[in-house]
């Protein structure tokens, strides 16, 4: 049996050249195909340095824009272009400025990557009955030099001689779905976040280090008191909109949040303590029998965790 062609990079990329060289306009889309097998080529490849920081939920379920996005959480840098050299050292730490290039490295810009995945596509599709064709797709001479665009854009990446990954790492446990999450060092100081990169969850976590080099996680989250209970319900401040419902873990009463409202004080705390009377004085009064909570409409006051 004969084999099936190699789809890795740099042969997606040649058989891409082969076909518009042969100048036959019957071909392009087939290079579009190509060219796509290429751009996850490089991007796949690119993951097998990140996979023991990658949950295979987001390997199995997302394409490159978004791999190379969740591959950004972890690596700020990971998209960005390097030359990687070495030097002998007098000293621990302490180079003698004799450096030796090992390898160069081209990397694919998100931006980029989204634009003409996308758009490669999107050209491979045939178009719906009472759709505008793509002006593009009218003109064989467009079509091609966007499809040579694409492959001038593509050969230094496949032509990159290197690449790694040289982090510290930092891991720890999502507090809302469990799963392990890898961090780099650097990007947690640099940005004070982490997201869990189950697609499932993508929970925010708050960073802060202490003067020892240890890093806390706080689930960036907000609590809400229950209007019927009083119970405390946390609620992830990405998730926070108007309209969003919650229900209460406790008395599994239902809330609706009707507007955004913030407050600020003085910082003798006098409006904390006036709060916290106001709550005491509110709560004996749920409990009079002659007073009924039908039609009470109550505001959501919300807490910074």
């Amino acid at each position: 049996m004969t084999p099936l062609p190699s789809l890795d990079g740099r042969s997606c990329l040649e058989r891409a050249k082969g076909m518009l060289d042969a100048r036959d306009d019957s071909l392009l889309h087939y290079v579009c195909l190509e060219l796509r097998f290429c751009l996850e080529a490089v991007t796949y490849e690119k993951l097998r340095l990140y996979l023991r920081r990658v949950p295979t939920e987001v390997l199995n379920k997302w394409q490159p824009p978004q791999l190379l996005h969740a591959l950004l959480e972890l690596e700020p840098e990971a998209d960005q272009d390097f030359v990687l050299r070495i030097s002998p050292e007098s000293a621990a730490g302490v180079p003698t400025g004799k450096w030796i290039t090992v390898g160069a490295h081209t990397a694919l810009k998100l931006g980029w990557m989204k634009t003409h995945y996308n758009k490669l596509g999107n050209l491979l599709h045939a178009t719906l009955p009472g759709v505008k064709i793509p002006d593009i797709r009218l003109h064989s001479n467009a079509f091609r030099a966007y499809l040579q665009e694409v492959v001038a854009h593509l050969q230094p990446v496949v032509d990159s001689t290197v690449d790694t990954s040289l982090a510290e790492i930092v891991e720890f446990r999502c507090g809302v779905c469990g799963q392990p999450i890898l961090c780099n060092v650097h990007a947690v100081r640099k940005s004070g976040r982490a997201v869990c990169l189950n697609p499932g969850c993508r929970a925010e976590f708050a960073a802060s280090e202490s003067n020892g080099g240890e890093f806390q996680f706080r689930l960036i989250a907000s609590t809400f008191r229950c209007l019927a209970c009083d119970h405390g319900i946390s609620i992830e401040n990405r998730k926070l909109h108007v309209g969003g419902r919650f229900k209460c873990p406790a008395c599994s009463k239902q809330h609706e949040i009707q507007g955004r409202h913030w407050e600020y004080r003085l910082l003798d705390g006098s409006l904390v303590r006036w709060r916290a009377r106001l709550r005491q004085l509110l709560g004996r009064l749920s409990k009079l029998p002659s007073v009924s909570r039908r039609g009470v409409r109550g505001r959501l006051h919300r807490e910074e965790r």
